[in-house]
């Protein structure tokens, strides 16, 4: 995909809802939106929307995506969760999920997954019923998006002070004005609401929304016809000569 014209949006799942963070020229600005269904209202008109989130869910196989980014990632191949099956991700409970996810998958899911199926959810119910809106929303993966920009996997764990600072200092050399609306947002939210390594994560996905290609891993095509796809930051966007190389 080439440079992406207009608004572009980076966004992450946040206790609050939905944390999003977009640039339009030289403008930059943020939001929490409760439901997708709230931040698609308000960012209908944008060129394309990055979003830290399971977008195309299955029941007959897992998805192909997360074996590939744990191999890119190696050291930090923990930060990529098996995707729960669709039936699972649909469940009433943890337990019934799991039932679930063994009968499609052979295996439970993990408690972390649990946690935010509500959100993954939300997200493909909103696309189910909104099929032309799927060109917008468009799955990505903060920690391989700061593998691609920084040129090799971080070391740092971004629930640490010390992980937050390193993730803004690799923001900072792409978009030095980033870091004073780090600030702003700071002071907008409470931590329940919207947590730091949110901000930085929506602050990745949008730097990676201006110029964009999809992972190259076999097509899938999820329940209900939704593409299984994940974009990282094209090659042409990158400041450096990595041997980070997909």
């Amino acid at each position: 995909m080439a440079a992406a014209p207009g608004r572009v949006v980076g966004v992450d799942g946040c206790r609050a809802g939905w944390f999003a963070v977009w640039q339009e020229s030289e403008r930059i600005d943020f939001g929490v939106y409760a439901t997708v269904a709230e931040l698609y209202s308000a960012q209908s008109h944008a060129a394309i929307i990055l979003v830290d989130i399971p977008i195309g869910l299955t029941n007959n196989r897992p998805r192909k995506l997360e074996p590939k980014m744990r191999s890119l990632l190696g050291r930090k191949s923990s930060s990529v969760f098996s995707v729960p099956s669709k039936d699972a991700v649909y469940a009433c409970d943890y337990q019934q999920a799991c039932a679930r996810n063994s009968k499609c998958f052979g295996k439970k899911i993990s408690l972390q997954a649990w946690n935010i199926c509500n959100k993954i959810r939300q997200m493909d119910q909103f696309l189910l019923e909104k099929p032309s809106a799927r060109h917008l929303f468009v799955e990505s993966h903060p920690e391989l998006v700061f593998a691609f920009l920084a040129g090799s996997v971080l070391s740092t764990s971004k629930k640490k002070p010390a992980g937050i600072e390193e993730r803004l200092k690799i923001i900072d050399l792409y978009n030095d004005r980033l870091k004073s609306v780090y600030h702003r947002v700071v002071q907008s939210y409470l931590r329940n609401q919207v947590a730091r390594d949110d901000i930085v994560d929506a602050f990745a996905l949008c730097i990676a929304a201006k110029s964009v290609r999809q992972l190259e891993v076999d097509a899938q095509i999820g329940a209900g016809g939704i593409a299984i796809r994940l974009f990282v930051p094209a090659a042409e966007s990158l400041l450096f000569s990595p041997d980070f190389i997909c």
